[in-house]
């Protein structure tokens, strides 16, 4: 009989962990995907005729 008490214990202590863990995943997701993406940079590029390498225009 002890043993089928410590086993509904640690069933519940599993699943009341896999709860909080997937609390927890919901919260970073949502605060990952609220935050608004920061400004980006574009430069602009030209061919250098005589390697072909693009640079940087200046």
């Amino acid at each position: 009989m002890p043993q089928i008490v410590l086993l509904l214990l640690v069933g519940a202590g599993l699943w009341l962990g896999w709860k909080a863990l997937k609390k927890e995943m919901t919260r970073v997701d949502r605060e990952l995907n609220d935050r608004e993406p920061g400004p980006t940079q574009t430069v602009e590029l030209e061919k250098d005729p005589k390697t072909g390498v693009y640079r940087p225009k200046d």
